[in-house]
């Protein structure tokens, strides 16, 4: 099993994640700009359909992204073992988009070309992607 730089594989990862269960926090699942709306009353968070409990880096990926890892700390393991959970469900819905019957329309290139992104991305991170 491939391990992180931290030397754990996603494994005892995710046992560390479950082993601190009292510090789990609801989460958003998907706090990115689209599920952001500001009205009078400030800023809202939208679309909870993938609220959980869990560890807080749950949501930092774009936060971690943008530069504000330094003022989150986040613990690095929780942080890459969320973008790995994040990249093998968006392989596993690509999956289902793909074994349901399809004939190249658009929208089936659309999904392809995200399938290969996000094995790029297991496979080589870090790399940059075709223009």
């Amino acid at each position: 099993m491939p391990r992180s730089p931290a030397g754990r594989t996603a494994t005892s990862t995710a046992d560390l994640a479950l082993s601190r269960r009292d510090q789990w926090v609801p989460t958003h699942g998907e706090p990115h700009n689209d599920n952001q709306v500001v009205g009078a009353c400030g800023l809202k968070m939208v679309d909870w359909e993938s609220l959980a409990l869990a560890p807080r880096e749950r949501d930092y990926a774009d936060l971690i992204a943008a530069g504000a890892g330094d003022r989150l700390r986040p613990d690095p393991a929780m942080a890459e073992l969320f973008a790995l959970d994040w990249r093998l469900s968006e392989i596993a819905e690509y999956a289902r988009w793909f074994a349901a019957p399809h004939i190249g329309t658009d929208d089936d290139h659309t999904a392809l070309e995200g399938l290969h992104e996000e094995l790029r991305q297991i496979t080589a991170p870090g790399l940059p992607g075709p223009p």
